[in-house]
């Protein structure tokens, strides 16, 4: 689930996190940029609600992110995927998610 991944420090939560676009294999996701001065970049989470989280991977530096290769996650009928983002400072402190996990329904192929 996506609460299971550790924090270890108080960066300040990303906020306003939504989908910009969304295909039956790819998601684009925004949210506000974290303005404090020693942001190294953000953590993008995702998976089937109710499922395992997945980490995008690397940090990603601005405050937008495409995931793509989502239809290789749904399975029968759960098309219902959630998605967070953390903040990563230079010292490596992780904020604990943005203010509130994103659902998004896939739509069919």
């Amino acid at each position: 689930d996506l609460h299971s991944f550790p924090t270890r420090g108080f960066s300040d939560l990303p906020e306003n996190l939504h989908a910009i676009h969304v295909t039956y294999n790819s998601v684009e996701l925004e949210w506000d940029v974290n303005h404090e001065p020693d942001i190294k970049g953000y953590e993008v989470f995702y998976g089937l609600k109710n499922g395992t989280a997945r980490e995008a991977p690397g940090i990603i530096t601005e405050n937008k992110h495409k995931i793509v290769g989502l239809k290789n996650l749904i399975h029968g009928t759960n098309r219902t995927l959630q998605f967070y983002v953390r903040a990563v400072d230079a010292m490596g402190n992780e904020s604990h998610g943005t203010s509130g996990i994103l659902e998004v329904t896939i739509p069919e192929e």
